[in-house]
């Protein structure tokens, strides 16, 4: 009984196990997660102390930040130039990139800061938005109506569209 016991926990263990490395391995395979992953191996292994990674942290978010889509244009190209999309599906998917980029632009910073502030989400680049068929998050993704959630962010869509527009915003 006793060495059942010990099997169920050693297989509990490797499982668990498996799902970090696995996580890990994720983070690692995404290009622009593998600073981060990095950055989490170095504060597990003790080489940065919590403060240190969380510094570290805040300067790689603001360095991803300010550069943009670039990675993701890369990808689409890549997928273009392998076959994977044509020519149509790249320039849609280009046009969406270009607008997600642009929705940020002309937003008052004071606003932008009030949005921060209120949601404490310090990723916001733009106002909610509703549009015929669809609802742009404060993150800047465009969802269907139907999704109660941001697919990027998971914000609440009711919250976001009531208290986030350009109209909403101060009242």
């Amino acid at each position: 009984m006793l060495f059942l016991v010990l099997i169920i926990a050693i297989v509990v263990l490797l499982v668990i196990n498996n799902q970090k490395t696995e996580k890990i391995a994720g983070m690692i395979a995404g290009k622009e997660r593998s600073e981060l992953a990095n950055l989490i191996k170095l504060r597990d292994a003790g080489i940065l102390t919590e403060e240190e990674f969380e510094r570290k942290k805040r300067e790689y978010e603001s360095w991803i930040a300010q550069k943009g889509h670039s990675d993701e244009r890369n990808a689409l190209k890549d997928l273009h130039q392998k076959g994977l999309l044509s020519d149509e599906e790249l320039r849609r998917k280009l046009d969406l990139l270009d607008k997600a980029e642009s929705r940020g632009e002309g937003i008052a910073g004071t606003d932008l800061a009030e949005i921060k502030r209120k949601t404490s989400y310090k990723d916001a680049i733009c106002y909610a938005e509703r549009t015929p068929d669809s609802w742009i998050c404060i993150c800047g993704t465009e969802n269907k109506l139907s999704s109660r959630h941001c697919r990027k962010c998971f914000s609440n869509q009711g919250y976001v569209l009531e208290n986030f527009t350009k109209e909403t915003l101060w009242q």
